[in-house]
């Protein structure tokens, strides 16, 4: 590596600020509904012209914009308009990229740098909605085809365990599914709002507050889903609550646990580890820990199903 490739790695950051700083000026969604100039696209927004105008060079350099005196959108800029685009996503770590600045303190320490999710819901609900929001996006653009898992049949009773604001819910229940969505009460009723937009026509979800750490108030259920949800919790509290799901579904009925998998190649594993390290008490779990997780839980037939890595899914029986 040369001296300038890492002066690149060391700038990073600046790429994702100019990603950041056109989804909040509106760039991306003006750019889409005409091509302006950066005079023209200035005077609409209300920003400074001579910025504005190396804002734009700054995107088409990233293969977000085109170059000339009438800017529009790439293919890949266009991904980036609308409130249910990438967008949420490049908000999210903008929030996130501020906590990573004391990357060093959570190194030294071994303490996270956020509270725990349920105060954060009460500090800043708006922001957990935007992340939970964006998570869902992520999700539809790029999370694996949960109907070929083969495990959720038509007519199925689901449990979603932690199951967010539903993008898997939805297509389990257009897929003939009937889905029931826990979350935690903070977040359930906001979990009901966005998972009502996503059905509308195409299958009901039905969503209820319920702490899956505490004593069931739901079961009886033929198939689980656990997605996205064991990285954000210690050893202790991940079987706690593989335990409460299995609780939660018939002896002999399928869960799938789909994680990110913390021994992926490249970047990513350790990124993402380290992730879960400055938000919380998780961490990101290879295959055969998540399996060890599941085992203690008192899950039998444990599996790996077939997936794409950073993609992982673990199947197991109650």
């Amino acid at each position: 590596m040369d001296d300038f490739a890492l002066m690149n790695l060391m700038t990073g950051y600046q790429q994702a600020a100019v990603i950041a700083a056109g989804v909040r000026l509106g760039i991306f969604d003006a750019l889409a509904k005409t091509p302006r100039t950066a005079a023209e696209l200035a005077n609409q927004l209300g920003t400074a012209e001579a910025p504005t105008r190396v804002l734009l060079a700054a995107l088409e350099r990233l293969g977000l914009a085109t170059d000339g005196p009438r800017i529009c959108l790439t293919d890949a800029g266009a991904r980036l308009v609308g409130d249910e685009a990438l967008a949420l996503l490049s908000l999210k770590e903008a929030f996130f990229a501020r906590v990573w600045n004391d990357l060093d303190q959570v190194v030294r320490t071994g303490a996270p740098k956020l509270t725990s999710w349920t105060q954060r819901w009460a500090d800043d609900p708006q922001q957990c909605r935007l992340f939970l929001r964006a998570l869902r996006v992520i999700a539809e653009v790029s999370g694996p085809d949960m109907i070929a898992t083969g495990v959720f049949t038509s007519g199925a009773r689901v449990l979603d365990a932690g199951g967010g604001f539903g993008s898997y819910a939805a297509t389990l229940a257009q897929a003939g599914c009937a889905v029931t969505l826990a979350e935690l009460p903070v977040v359930a009723p906001w979990a009901s709002d966005e998972v009502a937009r996503l059905t509308t026509g195409s299958g009901s979800v039905q969503v209820v507050a319920e702490d899956l750490l505490a004593p069931a108030s739901i079961g009886d259920f033929e198939a689980g889903l656990v997605s996205h949800v064991v990285h954000d919790l210690d050893d202790a509290d991940a079987v706690a609550l593989l335990a409460g799901v299995r609780a939660r579904l018939r002896p002999g009925a399928p869960v799938v646990v789909f994680e990110l998998a913390g021994d992926s190649p490249g970047f990513f594993g350790p990124s993402f580890d380290l992730m879960m390290m400055v938000e919380g008490p998780g961490r990101a779990r290879s295959a055969s820990e998540v399996t060890t997780l599941l085992e203690a839980s008192g899950w039998t037939q444990v599996r790996e199903l077939p997936a794409q890595r950073p993609h992982l899914l673990i199947q197991a029986v109650a």
